[in-house]
């Protein structure tokens, strides 16, 4: 068994060093945000997204603390994860709550990564085949502006739902 701060920081680190973190710039130059007088705006929204990950993170694990550790239980399965949610929301909430959230992000997190690869690859095959430089620009030239200034439906449910989520 592996001590509780190693766990911690191979979690963290899994998160804070994650292949998706490689998309980061292509979403940010699809908002616009290119140059250095975004250097600040960047930054601020790296650390919020960071930050509220942290939190929601740190706030599972202190319920489940302080539910499951009193009552024996330990962590090994999803279904005991549900469980947490039962004992703490009651059967009627906890478990649709549970559920709709997992599939919440798992639906969310599909989408923004097939998305951030598919700006990815094209990048990547523009720049091998000799084409333009900074392949990203040639995804953003293709939106119409209205599209930039307004978000999609979808985009609002890919940028809220993770903090509706358990």
């Amino acid at each position: 068994e592996f001590h509780s701060v190693l766990v911690v920081v191979s979690l963290i680190g899994g998160l804070a060093g994650s292949v998706p973190n490689l998309l980061y710039p292509y979403f940010i130059r699809q908002k616009g945000w290119s140059g250095p007088q975004y250097r600040r705006v960047q930054t601020y929204d790296l650390l919020f997204g960071i930050v509220v990950l942290i939190l929601l993170d740190l706030s599972v694990w202190i319920v489940a603390a302080e539910v499951l550790h009193p009552a024996g239980m330990h962590v090994r399965t999803l279904d005991d994860l549900a469980q947490l949610f039962i004992m703490v929301l009651g059967r009627t909430v906890g478990e649709p709550l549970f559920h709709a959230g997992v599939l919440a992000t798992m639906a969310t997190t599909i989408i923004g990564v097939a998305t951030g690869f598919g700006y990815m690859c094209q990048d990547n095959m523009l720049k091998l085949s000799g084409g333009a430089e900074g392949a990203t620009t040639v995804v953003l030239s293709s939106q119409s502006r209205r599209a930039r200034r307004r978000p999609s439906r979808l985009s609002k449910w890919k940028n809220t739902s993770p903090l509706l989520t358990p």
